[in-house]
Parts: C-alpha cells; structure tokens; sequence
C-alpha cells in the first residue's frame, strides 16, 4: 500500500488491522511491491526503527505468495 500524499508518498505494509509499517528499501524491491498492491508478501527486513512518521522497516528481500512465486533477496 501507499501512505500519504504525493510529493511525500511513502510505500507502507499494513501487518494488523490497525498496524501499518513504512517501507524503506532499494528500487528493485519497491517497483516489485508497487506492481504487486493487494497480494501477500514475505518481507525479509534487517532493520527497524521508529520515525516522527511511523514505524519504518529496511526491507531486503521479498517473496510473493501466490501461483507463480517469484523471490528477491539482497
């Protein structure tokens, strides 16, 4: 999912009804989560740490559930 407004769009993983974490990653992860909003995703994150924004996670791999599962890590 995609949180605020643009230009201070941020993309963000919702993991709780009311829990949702921003995401700071390259731009190899970020355009395979832009172009797969909606689906469930395994995040591998290696750090966490709190911002005046929210809860922001430093996502280093991703693993799409669904058919045809594709994977990236570091």
């Amino acid at each position: 999912m995609v949180v605020g407004n643009e230009p201070f769009a941020r993309l963000a993983v919702r993991v709780t009804k009311d829990r949702v974490y921003l995401i700071n990653c390259k731009k190899e992860i970020e355009q395979i989560l832009l172009s797969h909003q909606g689906k469930i995703a395994v995040l591998t994150y290696n750090r966490i740490r709190e911002t005046r924004f929210g809860i922001e996670i430093y996502v280093v791999g991703v693993k799409l559930i669904h058919g045809n599962s594709e994977t990236l890590r570091r």
